[in-house]
């Protein structure tokens, strides 16, 4: 949110089971929500998650393209040029952004 309430972004949060938001094996946690600051707290039978720190490699795309771009990154750019997933893939929708497109954020070192 900025400093007049309004969204400024919107998140598709993504996890392991344990919730420690390592790289997802099987199966894993989804959470669709908003960027708020640190001391902001949830309101009434919401869940507030608090993502570790990163280093990401951060890749446009859209709803067609998305696989194919995930799986570039996961099985080509990243091998390629020396770098391995270390934690769970986040998506980053812009809601001023009309195209359709998300970015999505590909974390490669803990800080």
């Amino acid at each position: 949110m900025d400093t007049d309430g309004s969204i400024v972004g919107v998140w598709g949060a993504m996890g392991d089971v344990d919730g420690k938001f390592e790289r997802w094996k099987n199966e894993g946690k989804y959470l669709a929500g908003c960027e708020v600051l640190d001391d902001v707290e949830a309101p009434h039978g919401w869940v507030k998650w608090v993502i570790p720190s990163f280093k990401y490699i951060v890749v446009k795309c859209n709803l067609n393209s998305y696989k194919e771009t995930f799986i570039h990154i996961i099985e080509d750019h990243l091998p390629n040029n020396g770098y391995t997933l270390v934690g769970a893939v986040h998506e980053f929708y812009d809601p001023k952004d009309n195209n359709g497109e998300l970015s999505l954020f590909f974390p490669i070192e803990k800080i």
